[in-house]
């Protein structure tokens, strides 16, 4: 058994721990963080979690989950598709040293 046995609550969007739910409600309204509630999961979730729904590549995984067994090029394409498909984030600012 561990000697800390302290309950700690977690944040779902950052993962911070916090030792009280209040202190653990008032640091998501300070900064904002709203778990994602898609069906992919029965419980509130960070956004972008394995089988979260706003995660680019969860049509291949629930489709994978649904029975489709892909051959390793079929995935390849799919992934492939998904990549080509799905914008990224956008650029801050230019990674090279201008010359």
């Amino acid at each position: 058994m561990r000697g800390n046995t302290v309950t700690r609550y977690r944040c779902p969007v950052c993962g911070t721990r916090r030792t009280d739910w209040n202190l653990l409600v008032a640091h998501q309204r300070q900064h904002g963080h709203k778990p994602c509630t898609c069906p992919g999961y029965h419980h509130p979730h960070r956004p972008g979690s394995p089988f979260c729904e706003s995660r680019p590549t969860s049509g291949v995984a629930a489709a994978i989950r649904a029975g489709w067994e892909p051959t390793s090029e079929e995935l390849l394409d799919a992934l492939i598709e998904v990549t080509l498909t799905t914008a990224g984030r956008p650029l801050r600012q230019w990674p090279y040293p201008e010359n």
